[in-house]
C-alpha cells in the first residue's frame, strides 16, 4: 500500500514544560482542513491534495484513509499502491462523507470526522494544578501523533524487592491529530531501568469531556479540577506489586497476552519480549487449543512480575503510540485484568 517515500511522523523530547509549550506553539502547531472524502486525491510521490491544496502525508494518514473505506489495515498493506488507489477512488465516491484533515507542521497526519474538536495540550499545561509543580517531571514526549507528559511523586514509593524501587505518578496523554484523546492515568516508574507502566481505569483516571453542552473553557477547567483530585493509590500499588512477585502466568493468559501484544508489534518481537521461542510458543498455543476443558489453565515457567518488566522495558524502544499501548498492557497484566 505504501509508496516508497513517505514523510515520517516527527517526535521529540522536551526538557521542561516551558520548552514543551514552545514546541507545541511552533513545531507542532496543529491545523485542520475541512473537505470531503471524494475530494481527496493521493499520489505515489507521497502527496495528498484536496480542493486545490497539497500536503506530504505519512503512513498513519494512509491507514486512516483505509479505515474510512472500511478496509482492514493488514489487508491494505498487502496490496500495491496502484491497486489501493483504485479501490480508494471507487469507495470514496460511495462514502462521500465530510471529513477533516489534521495537519501538523505542513504534513497530513490523519483524517477525522468534521466534528473532531480535541483539547489543546497548551491549554492543559497552562492550567495544571499547583500540586503537580511539586512532583518530579519524568518525561515530556511530543510528536505529530500526540503528547505524553509523566510526573513522579518521590513520596509515593513501592519496593517489591529490596533495592527495586518503583515511584508512583501520573501520565498525561493527548492528541490533537485524531489519535487517543486527553486522559490522565496512574503511572509507575521502575528506577532500576526507568521503564514505566500505565494502569487501567480501575486505578483512577481523568478523561476529557466531550459534552457539547459545555464550553471549551469550562471543559478545560473541569478536567484540571478532576486532575487536582486524582490521587496515586500507594496502598493499592503496594498490594498489586506484592501479589505478582511469585505469581506465574497461566498458559491461557500467555496466549491472550501474546495476541494482544501482537496487535502492536511483529510476532518475532512479541516472542523476544516474552522470552519464549517460536517453537515453544506454538506448542503452548496447541496445548491450550487442544485441551478438553477450555476453562482449565496451567501455570507456565513465566513469572508475572518479570514479564511485566520485560514488556515495559521493551516499550521504550518504540514510538509514542506503540510505547503507550505496551505500557498499558504491562500495567493491565499485573492488575490481573482480562486481556482481550
Amino acid at each position: 500500500m505504501l509508496p516508497k517515500k513517505l514523510t515520517t511522523e516527527k517526535e521529540v523530547l522536551a526538557n521542561s514544560l516551558e520548552e514543551a509549550l514552545d514546541f507545541l506553539e511552533m513545531e507542532f502547531k496543529i491545523g485542520y482542513f475541512d473537505t470531503s472524502l471524494k475530494d481527496i486525491e493521493i499520489f505515489e510521490d507521497g502527496t495528498v491534495t484536496a480542493e486545490g491544496k497539497s500536503w506530504p502525508y505519512t503512513p498513519r494518514f494512509m491507514e486512516s484513509l483505509a479505515k474510512k473505506i472500511h478496509m482492514p489495515i493488514n489487508y491494505a498493506y498487502r496490496m500495491d499502491f496502484d491497486l489501493f488507489k483504485k479501490i480508494f477512488d471507487i469507495c470514496k465516491k460511495l462514502e462521500c462523507t465530510a471529513v477533516k484533515l489534521c495537519i501538523s507542521h505542513g504534513i497530513a497526519i490523519n483524517v477525522c470526522k468534521t466534528i473532531y474538536s480535541p483539547a489543546r495540550s497548551v491549554d492543559i499545561i497552562n492550567n495544571l494544578p499547583e500540586k503537580m509543580k511539586d512532583w518530579k517531571l519524568h518525561e515530556v514526549r511530543l510528536g505529530d501523533m500526540g503528547v505524553e507528559i509523566s510526573w513522579c511523586n518521590d513520596m509515593i514509593t513501592v519496593e517489591p524487592r529490596q533495592g527495586d524501587t518503583i515511584l508512583g505518578g501520573v501520565r498525561l496523554s493527548n492528541s490533537e491529530t485524531g489519535f487517543r484523546g486527553l486522559k490522565a492515568s496512574v503511572f509507575t516508574l521502575r528506577l532500576a531501568c526507568l521503564n514505566g507502566a500505565i494502569f487501567s481505569d480501575e486505578q483512577q483516571v481523568v478523561r476529557w469531556s466531550h459534552d457539547r453542552r459545555m464550553t471549551y473553557s469550562k471543559n478545560i477547567d473541569n478536567f484540571c479540577k478532576e486532575l487536582n483530585l486524582l490521587e496515586i493509590p500507594q496502598a493499592e500499588l503496594t498490594r498489586i506489586y506484592s501479589n505478582v512477585l511469585e505469581r506465574h502466568i497461566s498458559d491461557k493468559e500467555i496466549v491472550n497476552l501474546w495476541r494482544r501484544i501482537r496487535r502492536v508489534v511483529e510476532p518475532q518481537i512479541v516472542d523476544l519480549m516474552l522470552g519464549i521461542g517460536s517453537r515453544e510458543r506454538q506448542e503452548l498455543f496447541d496445548h491450550v487449543r487442544e485441551r478438553e476443558d477450555p476453562f482449565v489453565s496451567e501455570a507456565t515457567r513465566l513469572n508475572t512480575y518479570e514479564i511485566h518488566n520485560r514488556i515495559t522495558a521493551a516499550a521504550k524502544d518504540h514510538s509514542l503510540i506503540k510505547r503507550r499501548r505496551l505500557e498499558e498492557i504491562g500495567g493491565n497484566l499485573i492488575c490481573s485484568l482480562p486481556l482481550n
